[in-house]
């Protein structure tokens, strides 16, 4: 029974993406992991579009860790997911695709870069990236990789999303009727022509 719940235990932490990697040790043995992790795991993302972001939305990522040239640990990733946010012309909400690529080096310290290809791309590893008490010289580094795919979906959000084809929300104006007739009899004779820009500027103060 006991070895039935273990196996069980190992089972749902294989479906889960890890909450912290040691890239390292991961990229030796080949880390891979595939399936949807719950968007409320990505907390600056949410963040962008918690007024509209479904609680059920979830982020779908196919990642793998791996070594290469030089020995450093390289991640590559996609990550796909649909989120809301408003339209800058209309103002009504609209969804937004995000999907972020990821292939790159993870450098721990800045000499390291030099060790890769002019064409190669690297992100360098920061404070936020770290899980727990880490220094980026040891030999074991924990790392959050999930907060790196982060950082590329966030890059996604356009700043001011706007659907294809819609309407300029335009303001108006409320005037009152029997304030604009009382100064269009005012300002203007019988059967003369009235512009409405002056009776307008009438009513202002």
């Amino acid at each position: 029974m006991q070895q039935w719940v273990c196996c069980l235990l190992w089972w749902v932490e294989l479906k889960r993406f890890p909450l912290s990697v040691d890239i390292y040790k991961h990229a030796d043995i080949g880390f891979a992991w595939q399936g949807d992790v719950a968007i409320g795991q990505f907390a600056r993302l949410v963040a962008q579009v918690a007024q509209h972001a479904s609680s059920n939305g979830v982020v779908s990522v196919d990642c793998t860790l791996s070594r290469r040239g030089f020995k450093l640990p390289w991640l590559s990733a996609t990550a796909q997911t649909t989120v809301q946010v408003h339209c800058q012309r209309c103002l009504e909400p609209m969804d937004m695709p995000l999907m972020a690529a990821l292939n790159f080096a993870l450098v721990g310290q800045v000499e390291q870069i030099d060790k890769l290809n002019s064409d190669e791309e690297y992100v360098i590893l920061g404070v936020e990236h770290l899980v727990g008490d880490n220094d980026l010289t040891s030999p074991t580094v924990q790392v959050d990789l999930l907060a790196i795919i982060e950082d590329e979906l966030l890059l996604q959000l356009p700043s001011a999303p706007k659907h294809a084809d819609c309407q300029v929300v335009q303001p108006h104006v409320m005037v009152d009727d029997v304030a604009l007739q009382r100064a269009s009899a005012e300002q203007h004779a019988p059967g003369e022509l009235q512009s409405p820009f002056a009776v307008l500027q009438k009513l202002k103060h």
